[in-house]
C-alpha cells in the first residue's frame, strides 16, 4: 500500500496532468503558492478586479498597462503590494455582498457592530474608492477616494442617496461602513491602528495569521480599547474568521501582485491562456466592463486537488 501526498495540479482538457504545474497542497495554501498555478486559477479574476472595479488598467499601444507604480520602479514594493491587496479585499467583499444575500447580511451586520435589522436585503454594498462606483450613474455621488474612514458603505437599492445607518437614538443614527486592512506585518498594522482613530469597525486580514497578537498588543499598549470601548470581533474584526475563502484569495493574489509590481510579469500574462487575447484587448476591454465574465468562459485548463502516490 502506497503512502499518498495531496497536491494541487493543473489538468488539461484532455484529462492529462501538466507536470509543469504541481505543488504540495500545504505549500499552496499556507506557504508560497506557485505563481504559475495561481495565474491559471485566479489570473482572469485578478485582471477583472483591477480593470473593472479598481479601474487601474489602461490600454497603451495595444498593450495592457497598470496605473500604479511603474513596474520595477522601486526595489522594495512590499508597501504598495499591501495597499493594492487592501483595495482588492474591498472589491472582493463588495462583489460577494452583491452576489450573495447571506454574505451581504453578514458584512453589513459587522458594519453595524453586530446590530442586525430586517431590512439589510434592501441595501447594496459599494466601494467608496472604486472606479466602478465613480462610473455608475446611481452611485457616483458616493465616490470618495480620499475617505480615510469608510472603504465600504451600504446604500439603499431604491434610494441610492440613503445610506445604511446605526439607526438608534443613542448614537444619532450615523452612517455605517467598514475600514479594510491587509498585511503580513503585525508591527505595521499595530502602528497604523494605534496612531489613528477609526469611527467605523476595522477588518484586518492577517496574511501571517497574527490577528490575536495585534489585538492583544493594542489592548495592552494603547488607549483605543479603554477610551473608545473597542471590542474584539465588533470594532476590530478578523477578516479570516468572517470569510476564510476571501482570505485565501488574497494569499493567492499576493505572489502575482508582487511579480506585477516588480516588473517580472505583465498584465497580459494573467490572460496568457486566452487564445482570443488580442480581440479581448481591442474590443471587449475598450467597449465593455464585462470582460471578466466573457474571458472566464474561455478557460483551457482547470485546477484540480489530487491525491497521488508519493
Amino acid at each position: 500500500m502506497h503512502d499518498c501526498d495531496i497536491i494541487v495540479a493543473v489538468r488539461n482538457l484532455d484529462g492529462t496532468i501538466d507536470s509543469r504545474y504541481i505543488q504540495p497542497l500545504n505549500d499552496f495554501l499556507y506557504k508560497h503558492p506557485s505563481p504559475e498555478i495561481v495565474k491559471r486559477l485566479r489570473g482572469e479574476e485578478l485582471f477583472d478586479l483591477l480593470a473593472n472595479d479598481l479601474g487601474i488598467v489602461r490600454v497603451e499601444c495595444e498593450k495592457l498597462k497598470l496605473n500604479y507604480i511603474k513596474p520595477g520602479q522601486r526595489k522594495d514594493v512590499r508597501p504598495e503590494v499591501m495597499i493594492l491587496l487592501g483595495r482588492l479585499a474591498e472589491a472582493l467583499i463588495v462583489r460577494r455582498c452583491n452576489q450573495d444575500a447571506k454574505k451581504n447580511r453578514v458584512w453589513a451586520s459587522y458594519a453595524r457592530r453586530g446590530n442586525q435589522v430586517s431590512s439589510l436585503d434592501n441595501y447594496i454594498a459599494i466601494g467608496t474608492g472604486f472606479a466602478s462606483t465613480k462610473n455608475n450613474i446611481l452611485y457616483k455621488t458616493k465616490y470618495s477616494p480620499n475617505d480615510t474612514q469608510r472603504d465600504i458603505i451600504w446604500v439603499k437599492k431604491d434610494e441610492p442617496m440613503k445610506e445604511l445607518s446605526m439607526g438608534t437614538k443613542r448614537n444619532g443614527g450615523y452612517p455605517v461602513g467598514l475600514q479594510i486592512k491587509v498585511s503580513r506585518n503585525k508591527d505595521s498594522v499595530f502602528n497604523n491602528l494605534s496612531n489613528k482613530t477609526y469611527a467605523v469597525p476595522v477588518v484586518y486580514f492577517d496574511l501571517n495569521r497574527d490577528f490575536t497578537k495585534v489585538a492583544e498588543k493594542l489592548r495592552q499598549e494603547t488607549l483605543l480599547f479603554a477610551e473608545n470601548n473597542w471590542k474584539i470581533g465588533e470594532d476590530l474584526i478578523c477578516g479570516r474568521d468572517v470569510d476564510p475563502e476571501l482570505h485565501d484569495n488574497l494569499l493567492q493574489f499576493l505572489p502575482l501582485i508582487e511579480l506585477l509590481l516588480k516588473g517580472k510579469i505583465e498584465l497580459a500574462d494573467l490572460l496568457e491562456e486566452i487564445p482570443e487575447f488580442d480581440t479581448a484587448i481591442k474590443s471587449r476591454f475598450i467597449e465593455t466592463t464585462g470582460i471578466g465574465l466573457q474571458l472566464h468562459q474561455q478557460k483551457k485548463q482547470q485546477i484540480e486537488i489530487l491525491t497521488l502516490p508519493i
